[in-house]
């Protein structure tokens, strides 16, 4: 088993953006990956999106992830360099409201004067599903 040690350095923890891309770079492998958060004493599939926005890793958590099996050497070279190069980038500064709105509506849906929520692409491809607008900042009045 090799192991790569590192710090966190997304400024905004473990979230979905930066959970999807490193299970993307762990999922050309064929060793089993496990992430490690210290801190909270949280092992996850490196495998897995869900698993790793699970372990609740924050801003500097002392982490690591632990490869084994065939092509572990390989993994653990490439990893490595995208863990302390690459992995920063996937945690990109939210766009402002001026920016998301920069963007403007087709001339036949301005007239409707819609009410509009944007939101950030996490990835490409289509999205299906509804819209749903919170009130509150407690799930648990949505059960």
């Amino acid at each position: 088993m090799l192991t790569i040690q590192f710090l966190c350095p997304l400024p905004n923890g473990l979230h979905a953006r930066p959970a999807w891309e490193l299970k993307e770079q762990c999922s050309q492998w064929q060793s089993e990956i496990t992430f490690i958060n210290h801190r909270q004493n949280a092992k996850a599939d490196a495998k897995s999106s869900l698993a790793l926005i699970g372990t609740g890793t924050l801003f500097n958590d002392s982490c690591s992830l632990n490869i084994s099996g065939s092509d572990e050497e390989q993994a653990r070279r490439v990893l490595e360099e995208y863990i302390q190069v690459r992995f920063i980038d996937s945690d990109s500064v939210q766009p402002t409201l001026a920016e998301l709105t920069a963007h403007p509506l087709p001339r036949s849906l301005s007239r409707l004067n819609p009410d509009l929520l944007y939101g950030n692409v996490l990835a490409s491809g289509v999205g299906v599903g509804t819209l749903t607008l919170l009130q509150s900042d407690s799930l648990d009045s949505y059960r």
